[in-house]
């Protein structure tokens, strides 16, 4: 099976990383249905469908992403009176890339009730006991890579030669315990609390030589580098609610996170010679503080002999800036000769906007043991229109609106679960790049298009097969030499009983 990536799921996309196979294969839905690794971090209600004793794994092996813009290296507009009239027909750029996704693991118990809480009429112990889950998992990720050394264009008075360099990344790894139980038939409450840490990475660099209509070839560079990490605590409640016999009904909050911690720090470099020269350098370090948006989820959906099928709306919306910095350093400026060097202090933020994600999904029981998973998602972008380019650590590193559509195969047993499936995407909006047609060279936007597939493996198994197989394995080696222990003589068998009819 062929994996294409999500390029999205960052901080400037709030829709969940691929924590839960089963999860992604419904369309990301799981509000009221949910059952593995993601149920921890989209409703912790749901937790309770999880069966006790089972270890959950979510491992996305491959990912391979198309990616193309038209205009990359011509991203806004041309000082032509220095670089001439240039074509944007040999600006366009495609991109391949493969590579891994990180992905989850938790552990899933029976526990006590929380008596007080407790309104259960018939306690069912194998259906309605609580439960208690730890999952670590990469719950946001992306990153973006481009190299080309050898970009020309050829003018009839002249041409450019381009040397570019562009590495972005960003990931949240959270960890933490989750607990959910029934407080009447109809009725369970869940919670969770995770510790994350988020870190940011993000450098250009790029370098253009150009003999255009000018007397003088004009060389300039464009270095601009940054990076943050921030240590945070975050709390999910929710609730999900049974609806006669057959509807369930969702509802699910979770908090922005409160900051720890966190260090971050940035360098800005630009040059230009030929036409006059001038060269000004920013370096600066201190605070970083990246904040997770309030996040309130609805979701409904039925299940029947068939299967299950659900609806998911969920709201995010920022009460706050996107990430804080308070950075010290130096700033220099030479300009034909003169030289400013000073001290500098940025306060430097950003602010996202709400978004509207919808996902629509089901699994269908097409065999006693087999199922199949479809589902259809959005994954639209929180960033604010005409901020990509404003912002100095370039933290939103794209504007761009994502829609998915997936299926799999669910087999499904006693001694556990195996999902296979992939996830095909669209993605189009706006990615940040580097305008060297300009002095100095700065920050452009340009418009983007992706094209993805993500293989998705799943499954759960219980600790009983983990402890079977061990004692398995120890059985058929000899502690002593490492080799097959020697066959047992079977034991003498008695003799059969006397016919009693004779």
């Amino acid at each position: 099976m062929l994996g294409f990536a999500r390029n999205a799921r960052a901080q400037s996309n709030y829709k969940l990383a691929p924590v839960g196979g089963r999860t992604t294969l419904v369309g990301g839905t799981g509000l009221a249905y949910g059952r593995d690794s993601a149920s921890a971090f989209l409703n912790p209600a749901t937790v309770v469908r999880v069966d006790p004793g089972r270890l959950s794994f979510s491992v996305n092996f491959y990912k391979l992403s198309v990616f193309s813009s038209k205009s990359w290296y011509q991203p806004g507009s041309v000082d032509t009176a220095r670089f001439g009239n240039l074509s944007h027909d040999a600006a366009q750029i495609s991109i391949v890339d493969f590579d891994t996704l990180p992905g989850s693991l938790c552990v899933f118990l029976r526990v006590a009730d929380i008596k007080f809480l407790s309104r259960v009429d018939r306690k069912d112990i194998a259906q309605s006991q609580a439960r208690l889950g730890l999952c670590l998992a990469s719950v946001q990720n992306s990153s973006f890579a481009f190299n080309r050394e050898d970009y020309q264009q050829q003018q009839g008075i002249g041409g450019t030669r381009q040397a570019q360099s562009v590495n972005q990344s960003f990931r949240r790894i959270a960890i933490g315990p989750t607990y959910a139980m029934y407080v009447t038939n109809a009725l369970v409450l869940g919670a969770s609390i995770h510790f994350s840490r988020a870190g940011y990475r993000s450098v250009f660099e790029s370098t253009t030589t150009s003999t255009g209509p000018g007397s003088r070839p004009i060389t300039s560079a464009f270095f601009n580098s940054a990076h943050g990490d921030s240590y945070d605590v975050s709390a999910t409640i929710g609730a999900t609610y049974r609806i006669g016999r057959n509807q369930t009904v969702a509802l699910v909050l979770e908090a922005p996170a409160l900051h720890a911690f966190g260090s971050g720090g940035l360098n800005h470099y630009t040059h230009y010679g030929g036409a006059d020269d001038a060269t000004s350098t920013t370096s600066a370090e201190g605070r970083f503080a990246m904040a997770t948006p309030l996040r309130v989820g609805l979701g409904t959906g039925i299940h029947r002999s068939w299967g299950s099928a659900e609806v998911n709306v969920s709201y995010h919306l920022p009460l706050g800036s996107a990430y804080r910095a308070e950075l010290n350093g130096r700033a220099t400026d030479i300009d034909n000769g003169a030289v400013n060097d000073r001290d500098t202090s940025l306060n430097l933020s950003t602010r996202g906007r709400g978004v509207v994600n919808i996902g629509v999904g089901g699994e269908i029981a097409v065999a006693p043991y087999l199922s199949v998973l479809t589902g259809l998602g959005t994954d639209l972008s929180a960033v604010k229109s005409g901020t990509l380019t404003t912002d100095p650590m370039a933290y939103f590193a794209s504007n761009t609106n994502r829609f998915t559509a997936s299926f799999g195969v669910g087999s499904h047993g006693e001694g556990g679960a195996i999902l296979v499936g992939g996830e095909l995407s669209y993605e189009y909006g706006d990615r940040l790049a580097v305008n060297s047609y300009h002095l100095p060279a700065r920050f452009e936007s340009v418009n983007s298009q992706t094209y993805g597939l993500l293989l998705v493996i799943a499954g759960t198994t219980s600790y009983k097969n983990i402890t079977r197989a061990v004692e398995t394995i120890t059985r058929s080696v000899d502690p002593g030499t490492g080799q097959p222990a020697p066959a047992r003589p079977a034991p003498p068998r008695a003799a059969p009983a006397p016919d009693p009819k004779g």
